[in-house]
């Protein structure tokens, strides 16, 4: 009987830290989510701005552009991200 009060509460922590994290990572996404329409947003007047002062702007060109260049941009984080931790650890 006790160990299967021991081997139950083991497996509720276990369940319990598992949906902590879940949680942590949805808000991390969402975080992140929030981060990325704001900045869009940014560029987006920005080169509303540009249009009102004359400079000709393609802004669907552009912004397919940014869109196409994110996911290298993200790879290029994701390794300097795991370079500097290696660089820490040693």
């Amino acid at each position: 009987m006790i160990q299967y009060i021991l081997l139950s509460l083991k497996y509720s922590a276990e369940a319990y830290a598992t949906m902590g994290n879940l949680f942590a990572d949805l808000q991390q996404q969402h975080i992140q989510n929030k981060l990325n329409e704001r900045i869009l947003q940014g560029i987006i007047d920005l080169l509303s701005v540009l249009e009102l002062l004359g400079i000709e702007v393609n802004s669907n060109v552009i912004i397919s552009k940014l869109i196409v260049y994110s996911d290298i941009i993200a790879e290029n984080e994701k390794e300097t991200k795991s370079i500097n931790s290696c660089k820490l650890a040693s």
